[in-house]
């Protein structure tokens, strides 16, 4: 899939947020993985709830590699594969 990438640090997935959404969500569509924030793009709301969902969604830490100030980003979750992270997302 090329929005997931396994690495000797953990995952690596490229991912496109859709901020103010009336709910937190991960859809994968095709290989694209969109997530939906309901924080507003600005001050790091929405980066901040990002993290802590995956967090709670995968049970690993999560961290943003590229794009902090952007739509399109890409994060590191630590010590996790692809079909953990599906699995996680899917059950969510």
């Amino acid at each position: 899939m090329e929005g997931l990438k396994e690495t000797p640090d953990g995952l690596l997935v490229k991912t496109h947020i859709r901020p103010s959404s009336h709910k937190f969500d991960i859809k994968i569509i095709n290989d694209l993985i969109v997530i939906s924030t309901k924080s507003i793009a600005r001050d790091n709301k929405a980066n901040m709830e990002i993290l802590k969902e995956l967090k709670r969604l995968v049970k690993r830490n999560a961290s943003i590699v590229s794009g902090a100030t952007s739509k399109e980003k890409v994060l590191l979750i630590e010590n996790c594969s692809i079909e953990q992270f599906k699995k996680s997302v899917s059950s969510g």
